[in-house]
């Protein structure tokens, strides 16, 4: 709960873009900001759980398998830092 707590993500997120949309939204109308609170935390919770669904059914693959994919998962991340690299050491 510390951790939560004094992460920057959460007070960058609300007080920069979540803040001025809910602010905007209670000026248009009253149900506005808990739809916009109800959607905001149902797609979060929802992806939360399909994360934790897709490494439980990756768990039950086996070692190989997840071994395979984080090869690939490896592999993925190298071709984009070299894409990132390229691009940054591109002249305009």
């Amino acid at each position: 709960m510390l951790v939560n707590l004094l992460n920057p993500n959460a007070w960058v997120f609300w007080s920069l873009v979540g803040g001025p949309i809910l602010a905007g939204a209670l000026r248009q109308a009253a149900p506005h900001p808990l739809a916009f609170l109800g959607g905001f935390y149902l797609a979060m919770t929802a992806t939360n759980a399909a994360t934790v669904l897709v490494f439980g059914a990756v768990g039950r693959l086996g070692p190989r398998a997840a071994r395979a994919l984080g090869g690939i998962s490896a592999v993925a991340f190298l071709v984009l830092g070299l894409a990132q690299l390229w691009q940054a050491a591109a002249p305009y």
